[in-house]
Order: C-alpha cells, then structure tokens, then sequence
C-alpha cells in the first residue's frame, strides 16, 4: 500500500513479485487492486481483456477453468489485472474474501496492489492480509502521509501487521532511517535504492529493474522465511520466551 500516489508501490510490488516467481517451487499471483490507476499491466508490458471486477462477480462459483481466462501469465506470474479507470463503488468485502480465498488455495504467494485510498475493496483486502507492506519514500509529504495512515491503521487494529518499505533512498538522503522511523512510527523493513534511469528502463521493457534485484530478492525471502517460521508449530516453552527489548519493536 503506497503512503501516497507516486511513491512507487507498484514498482516495489512488481519487482518483489518478479523476485518470488523465480524461486523454486513457488506459484506467485500479483492481483491489482486499483481500479482507478492500477499500473500492473503497464508493468508487466501485458495486457488482457479481463479483470478484477470479472473475477469476484463469480463469487463461489469461481473454479479453474474460469480462473484461467480471468488471469494473465507472464513467465512464471499470474497476473490479475485492474483494468481500465472505472467510477464507481468498491468490491463487496464478501467478493474479495471470495477471491483471496480462491488464490490462497491455488498460490503460495498471493500479493495485492492497492491505492492509496481506504475504500471499502482496500479495507477487505487489509483485513485478510497476513502482512501489509506500507510503501514510502523519504521525502516529508510522503512520510507525512505515511504517519497518518499508520495511525488510522491503528484504529481499524491492523497495526500489528504493518512493515514500512522506504523506497527510493539515495546517498543524499536528508533524513537518516532512523529519523524515518521516529517520524512515521514504524521500523524500517526494507529500503531500495533511488535510480530512476534504471527503472524507467526496465518499465518501459516489461521485465526486472536489476537496481532493485539485491534488495528485493533478499525481502523476498525474508517474507517467505518469517512466514513459514509463523505457520510452524511452537513447542511449549518457546511460547514463553522473553526477547530483549532492544529486539522489539519501538
């Protein structure tokens, strides 16, 4: 989810999921949440007649073989894209539980694209999301916004599943992460490097920003390994273990 609109959440989202399709074994969806600006399909230089909204109409009738024309597979990514800017209001939250619930069966990684609103598609995807991935860069307005929207997080008890991404951090970086963090309320995740030439390239060819490879890969895989390390089964005393309080979050 971007802090604000411009931030580069989608890049961010695009070349994480790129990261996760090569790894073996590894079925990866990426669904594109905005439907007033989604760039999945710009992304991805790709394009398909149908889309989100095709998809939860189905409800629990969706099955496999209506599952794969609703879809687009570049290499080893499924795709769902957002389609063109539509008006109009959000996806019932029971039609996108419908959906997650679907690709949580068929997918070892499911990632969604949102905007940068909280309407009601946005709010049903926050609620079944295992982790939401906040995305800013280091500039004030970003940050800004990225506080505000940490504290209305609280409010709807999701909190505890927020991690701050900050992309875009060059080595003329006026805030230290540190001061990031403090600003915005959350500890730093991960970071990614500023290099627009790059990206812009990468976009405009429909593959990976290799600027992006080392730090996306390496989230990637921190996001596979600490899901796996929740989903395994805790022996009784590690239940109640005590970390130190330098470990825990500020």
């Amino acid at each position: 989810m971007p802090a604000k609109a411009g931030v580069g959440a989608s890049t961010i989202a695009a070349n994480t999921t790129w990261a996760f399709s090569q790894m073996e074994n590894t079925s990866v969806l990426l669904a594109d949440f905005d439907m007033a600006s989604g760039v999945t399909e710009f992304m991805f230089n790709t394009s398909h007649d149908r889309n989100l909204a095709d998809a939860t109409a189905h409800g629990r009738q969706l099955d496999d073989d209506a599952w794969r024309s609703l879809i687009k597979t570049v290499g080893n990514t499924d795709l769902l894209l957002s389609g063109a800017p539509r008006v109009g209001e959000g996806i019932p939250r029971v039609q996108v539980a419908q959906l997650i619930e679907f690709a949580r069966r068929n997918y070892n990684v499911v990632g969604a694209d949102l905007p940068d609103t909280f309407d009601e598609t946005t709010l049903a995807v926050l609620r079944d999301a295992n982790k939401i991935l906040l995305v800013t860069t280091p500039e004030l307005p970003a940050l800004r916004l990225a506080h505000l929207k940490v504290l209305l997080l609280r409010k709807l008890d999701l909190f505890d599943k927020v991690s701050l991404l900050v992309n875009r951090v060059s080595s003329r970086l006026e805030l230290s992460l540190p001061e990031i963090e403090k600003t915005v309320g959350l500890p730093v995740l991960m970071s990614s490097p500023c290099d627009y030439a790059d990206v812009t390239k990468a976009i405009r060819a429909g593959r990976p920003a290799p600027v992006l490879a080392t730090s996306v890969h390496k989230f990637a895989r921190m996001l596979l390994d600490r899901q796996a390390e929740a989903e395994k089964p805790r022996r009784f005393i590690e239940r109640f273990g005590l970390v130190p309080l330098r470990y825990g979050y500020r």
